[in-house]
């Protein structure tokens, strides 16, 4: 079985379906709120036209909320063209001057996206108020800064879901990071213990092969039977076969980024090789002359 390291089990809990459902519903319910709160002064009115001249702009801004997620600066410029001439469209300009917020990098454009907004709720109320009544000028103060301050607050919002974004981006990439680093660490030290496993299978098994090899070259040479001479001359090949195929096993498991091998002995090394050869209880005798 397989064994996963500590650190990089990660749980996600991930929202359920009602759940987005209604964190996607509930701005848009917002905006017809807003909606229906404007339109009800104008039910009792007789004049048809100016129930209309309420309630399409604000239906026609609370549907352009749909595209907030891909164009949010058309949808504010839409909100912001209703609210001109409906203040039902109110509830929409604050989920659009939201998601623009939350959005839009360039915090210029969000503040001059909120600058327009607010002056077009001054011309609205310019233009359906005429010339009000001393009566009446507290309440149109009082709506302009509802609106005003509305916008203030869906701007903060949005800001600050954008802020928490891209801190749990952030943190998302840094947690990456992290899995990266430590499995880069998990595969250094699998190399390493490969390369320490062909070291001494290298150092002990090669070693065992050869001294096999060898004696069995000298036993080639000094046994007096015919049939005893060809018996170690095959065990010496099949010794220096069995070494061969045990180099490329190692090199397979040192693995492609390991260290090269050190080289082979040479004669240089003859002295060492005696020596190993007559601590293992062989009688050697080395002649260095030329026949």
């Amino acid at each position: 079985p397989r064994v996963r390291p500590a650190g990089l089990c990660q749980t996600r809990t991930m929202p359920s379906i009602p759940e987005r459902t209604l964190h996607r519903a509930a701005p848009v319910l917002v905006a017809l709120l807003f909606w229906a709160y404007y339109l009800v002064p104008f039910v009792a009115r007789p004049d048809l036209w100016i129930r209309g001249l309420v309630a399409v702009p604000g239906l026609l801004a609370i549907a352009a909320l749909g595209l907030r997620g891909r164009r949010p600066l058309l949808v504010v410029v839409v909100t912001g063209a209703c609210l001109l001439v409906s203040p039902g469209a109110a509830g929409a300009v604050f989920v659009a001057q939201a998601g623009l917020a939350r959005r839009t990098p360039r915090i210029a454009t969000v503040l001059a996206a909120a600058t327009g907004l607010v002056l077009a709720k001054a011309v609205q109320l310019l233009l359906l108020s005429g010339a009000p009544a001393t009566a009446r000028i507290s309440a149109i103060a009082f709506e302009f800064t509802v609106l005003a301050a509305g916008v203030v607050i869906a701007t903060l919002a949005g800001r600050l879901a954008r802020s928490r974004a891209e801190e749990a981006a952030s943190r998302t990439e840094s947690e990456r990071a992290r899995r990266a680093a430590e499995q880069a660490r998990l595969a250094e030290a699998r190399l390493a213990e490969r390369s320490r496993i062909a070291r001494e299978m290298h150092d002990v098994v090669a070693h065992r092969i050869s001294l096999v090899a060898l004696r069995a070259g000298v036993l080639a040479h000094s046994a007096p039977d015919p049939s005893t001479r060809e018996e170690a001359r095959l065990i010496q090949s099949t010794a220096r076969d069995a070494l061969a195929e045990l180099r490329v096993v190692l090199a397979d498991l040192r693995g492609p980024d390991a260290p090269p091998e050190p080289p082979q002995p040479t004669l240089a090394d003859l002295p060492v090789l005696v020596a190993e050869a007559r601590s293992s209880g062989q009688v050697v005798a080395v002649d260095l002359g030329v026949a």
